[in-house]
């Protein structure tokens, strides 16, 4: 096949992808970034003006706390959400007694929508007949203290990153994917020469895991620089 066949083929199958990437992505990122200097409501069309709304959101002090949350929720993200799937993937890599169970059972929340598990999770730490209020009734406690986790900013941040915990099995997938990959015949020469298993994941797993990771990195760097400059 001539090259220019081939381009031809790669335009062809990438075209919905494009397609489907302008009318879910780009467009709605273009029309966000156009009505954010726009007075702009379902009954009117936009009435452009210039920084105003910019404005009134920097001089809010709600948005400094939301800027905060953010920050510190990408924070917890990228540590304690990527360490716990790191662990499991740690652990499943092992393929304990029920090990598949786990793993199906582990990732299904990736698999739910997240306003199903937004509204599971609100009715189960529902104040007034949730799983807290069961706790507080078998063990003797006054019911009408019991809190309100979603709906009392003192408690909701943290309440929502625990939750979202069980969305870590998509990073333990990625972790499991990458140590699959390592050769067994490695395992075995680290077993032959007396390694214990804690020495070999700490030594063999995790070594070669960030090996792949450094790699991905320097490949995506290189890659945006080729794209960018």
């Amino acid at each position: 096949m001539s090259t220019r066949g081939k381009k031809g083929w790669i335009l062809a199958f990438s075209l919905p992808c494009l397609v489907l990437f302008c009318l879910v992505y780009a467009i709605p990122f273009v029309m966000v970034i156009t009505t954010s200097f726009c007075d702009y409501s379902l009954t009117q069309s936009p009435v452009f003006e210039g920084l105003k709304n910019f404005k009134t959101i920097f001089a809010d002090p709600d948005f400094s706390v939301s800027i905060v949350n953010t920050l510190k929720w990408v924070l917890i993200q990228s540590t304690l959400h990527v360490g716990f799937g790191f662990v499991m993937a740690l652990i499943l890599r092992r393929k304990p007694k029920g090990w598949k169970f786990a793993r199906v059972a582990y990732v299904i929340p990736n698999i739910v929508p997240t306003a199903a598990t937004a509204v599971m999770f609100s009715l189960l730490l529902n104040p007034s007949f949730g799983v807290i209020k069961i706790i507080y009734e078998k063990f003797g406690l006054d019911t009408t203290q019991v809190l309100n986790l979603f709906g009392n900013s003192k408690y909701a941040f943290m309440t929502v990153t625990a939750t979202w915990v069980f969305y870590s099995g998509f990073n333990m997938l990625i972790f499991m994917g990458e140590m699959g990959a390592i050769s067994p015949d490695i395992y075995e020469a680290a077993m032959v020469d007396g390694a214990t298993p804690a020495q070999a994941d700490r030594y063999i797993t995790i070594d070669f895991c960030n090996h792949y990771n450094i790699h991905n990195n320097r490949r995506t760097e290189k890659t945006w620089k080729r794209n960018h400059l």
